[in-house]
């Protein structure tokens, strides 16, 4: 069993480095190939040679605590937090992260749109995963977009929840886009197990273990 695995947290001379990728060294160690976490090493990639350090300290994940953010940073550390967890991917089949969305779109030819959802559209990096994809009636209760989105009055609009499996780039509203129903709004309405169901828009709750709850995400197109 190797001593340190690829994705794990560990520190060596003081500094915070994620680990990627772990191969045997010449002189009975192994050679850690890491990326920089902390603030000194953020961004840097660096080798370890395992023989050649005195200590190195990996961290427990169930010692991780979360602490509230007061700083002006709170947008951008959110928006990194979600990015990271988009890259990475559980690698087992067998575990699926969804992301739930309810969205508004023109209703013109919705079922074969609905059913190329299903099955998987063509992006221009990559086909993408099937999905699930359901019109919702009667339109969801949400609350009123600042500013909001351009009403076009000859143009009737639909809502459908749409679940996928991966995380690219703006890839729901590519994904609407591609079956020829642009996004109008997009609304987050869960990921995982966490939704929003009981959230007023401002408002937060906090989740301990054995919590049985849900995160949503409504989009609208």
């Amino acid at each position: 069993m190797l001593p340190f695995a690829p994705g794990a947290r560990a520190v060596i001379r003081d500094e915070e480095w994620l680990i990627r990728r772990v191969d045997p060294s010449t002189d009975g160690g192994w050679l850690l190939t890491c990326d920089g976490i902390s603030d000194l090493v953020r961004s840097q990639k660096a080798l370890f040679l395992t023989a050649l350090e005195d200590h190195i300290e990996v961290l427990d994940p169930a010692a991780t605590g979360l602490v509230p953010d007061t700083s002006p940073s709170y947008n951008a550390a959110l928006l990194y937090l979600e990015s990271q967890r988009r890259r990475t991917l559980a690698n087992d089949d067998r575990i699926h992260l969804g992301h739930r969305g309810v969205m508004n779109l023109v209703p013109y030819q919705l079922d074969p749109a609905l059913q190329a959802l299903r099955q998987g559209v063509q992006l221009n990096d990559g086909p993408t995963l099937p999905a699930r994809a359901r019109l919702l009636e009667p339109p969801p209760a949400v609350w009123e977009r600042e500013p909001p989105i351009r009403m076009r009055l000859n143009k009737p609009t639909a809502w459908i929840e749409l679940v996928i499996r991966e995380g690219r780039n703006r890839q729901v509203r590519r994904m609407t886009a591609a079956v020829g129903h642009p996004t109008l709004r997009l609304i987050r309405a869960a990921i995982g197990p966490y939704t929003l169901d009981g959230l007023a828009p401002g408002s937060s709750s906090v989740v301990t273990n054995g919590d049985n709850c849900t995160a949503s995400e409504t989009p609208k197109l």
